[in-house]
């Protein structure tokens, strides 16, 4: 685009000498770039159809190129939009932004339902065209709530999705919000301000679906519960699916900025809390699971509060230790129904500096009612700490008073657990037990390592303080009929049945059980140890 000037020039004599004015004019152009103004379309009554309605806005949005702005401004406050039929898919960049309807504070007054549209294929919006703000709307009794497909940089953020106005749970159907093929969107955000609450769906809360959905952002949501965070408000199966996708973060990012914010509350769901199938890559931080918002009480998953399966690898759950926010990104795992976190199939995982099995503070329990971790089928994952010198300590999980063990490890292979507290409160002395083991390996797990590699870097930070379980600290277990030989394992460099310093007695009913057929593990140092080795283990202060 160009636009047209006229430089002007006058010369002017007075005088008997003078000569007439004269006057040039030279044509120049200026080089500008394209500009529009974005267009604002109001809705101002809550019909279906016709002038003034969302149907209507939407239309005028797509005919518009370019990102418009949905307004609300109906009369009343809390305002119902009962669709009769579905409306058209959003197919060029908007802003619909309910949190302009008047009396708008901290909870949606516009509520946009689909009970009268009945096939679960049909969503309340339908974002195809990406690069779209959906804000302050409560979604209900739709397929999906929100579904964004193939392109994406939305946001959604400030929204009710299966939930009224009123915090009474008005499921959709099938999922709260559904993204296909779709990347680098943000569901939520740092403040409280910016929460969605997705609650009450027939499926998942939030689905995640392909390799194509990569680099999406959750945070600082409540899913599972009330506007509250206080009560149960379930999607009848997961909070969270990521099937197939990478990059995404569940929780803080730790980039130093708003990571306190950043968390979700995932609690009360009808299935897991998160589930990550077929998916590498993706980060889980700083969020409460399976608690209340207080930390102090359970809201329980009705199954884990993490489980990793179907070849998921390479994803963390807790702290990348860089030395960035990495105590904010402790996530508190705690009052599931069955176990904390559970992988299955899936390698070189990394689970570091997580609460599991006690309150966000680590002092009091709050049990899961199996078992705080399992690894089934799983090699090469780090349980703690890489003791690289950075956040070391931070990287430790609490992982106490679980219903059964703390740590169990079946068929699995070369995995590190380095630097835990098992059994113990976050004080390093008060016994918060497991009802069972500190750590059960067994069904022909092998090569795995339990403390410190003992190459003389840092190995005090890998010793794990296995103390105050019901039974053993550690229990290395064969079969029955010895067909799994569960072998060449390594324990070495722990505190068994100490504090954190060793020097006070905090008993396990055992140190360390080796039965059914367990052959050729180590327990602290071999012959071929180094001199000043640290691979010796503490066991003392046991009942037998």
């Amino acid at each position: 685009m160009s636009i047209l000037h006229r430089r002007t020039t006058q010369v002017i004599v007075y005088g008997a000498n003078a000569k007439r004015r004269s006057t040039s004019r030279k044509v120049l152009f200026e080089s500008l770039e394209s500009r529009r103004v974005m267009a604002t379309f109001q809705v101002i009554n809550a019909n279906d159809d016709g002038l003034g309605s969302l149907r209507a806005a939407i239309v005028n949005s797509n005919a518009t190129i370019g990102k418009d702005t949905i307004e609300f401004a109906m009369v009343g406050g809390d305002q119902k939009i009962d669709l009769l039929t579905p409306l058209p898919f959003v197919t060029d960049p908007v802003v619909i932004d309910a949190t302009t309807q008047p009396g708008y504070v901290d909870y949606p007054l516009v509520q946009l339902d689909g009970v009268a549209i009945l096939a679960n294929d049909i969503s309340g919006l339908h974002i195809a065209s990406g690069d779209s703000v959906v804000r302050g709307l409560s979604i209900t009794n739709f397929g999906n709530g929100v579904f964004a497909e193939n392109l994406g940089s939305n946001q959604f953020e400030s929204n009710f999705i299966g939930l009224a106005p009123s915090g009474v749970a008005t499921g959709n159907r099938v999922n709260g919000i559904m993204l296909l093929n779709s990347p680098n969107n943000r569901i939520g955000g740092s403040t409280a301000s910016l929460r969605n609450v997705i609650s009450g769906n027939g499926e998942f809360g939030i689905r995640v679906q392909n390799a194509a959905s990569s680099s999406n952002r959750i945070q600082g949501n409540f899913i599972g519960v009330d506007n509250t965070g206080t009560s149960s408000r379930p999607n009848q199966l997961d909070g969270i699916l990521v099937d197939g996708a990478s990059a995404t973060v569940i929780g803080t990012d730790g980039d130093e900025v708003g990571d306190s914010g950043e968390g979700n509350l995932i609690a009360g769901n009808a299935g897991r809390g998160i589930r990550l199938f077929g998916a590498s890559d993706n980060a889980i931080a700083g969020n409460l699971i399976g608690v209340a918002l207080s930390g102090t009480t359970a809201l329980p998953n009705a199954m884990s509060g993490i489980t990793i399966d179907g070849g998921s690898n390479s994803n963390r759950v807790g702290t990348d230790g860089d030395g960035r926010s990495d105590a904010q990104e402790k996530n508190t795992i705690s009052g599931n129904r069955i176990g904390g976190i559970q992988l299955f199939d899936s390698n070189s995982n990394v689970i570091a500096g997580n609460y599991i099995g006690t309150s966000s503070d680590g002092l009091k329990l709050v049990r899961n009612r199996a078992y705080g971790l399992h690894l089934g089928n799983s090699n090469g994952n780090r349980i703690g700490t890489n003791a690289d010198g950075v956040s070391d300590l931070l990287e430790l999980n609490l992982i106490s008073g679980n219903e059964t063990n703390a740590i169990q490890i079946a068929n699995s292979d070369f995995n590190f657990v380095a630097g835990n507290w098992l059994g113990l409160s976050s004080d390093g002395e008060t016994p918060i037990e497991n009802t069972h083991s500190g750590i059960w390996m067994f069904a022909g797990s092998s090569d795995n390592l339990i403390g410190t590699n003992d190459d003389g870097l840092r190995d005090e930070v890998e010793r794990n303080v296995i103390s105050g379980n019901r039974f053993q600290g550690v229990a290395i277990d064969g079969s029955q009929d010895g067909t799994s030989k569960t072998e060449k394992n390594i324990v070495a460099g722990n505190f068994i049945g100490t504090d954190k310093t060793g020097t006070k007695a905090v008993s396990n009913e055992t140190g360390i059980l080796i039965t059914r057929g367990a052959i050729s593990n180590t327990i602290g140092t071999q012959a071929t140890s180094r001199p000043g080795s640290a691979a010796g283990n503490v066991i003392s202060g046991n009942q037998f």
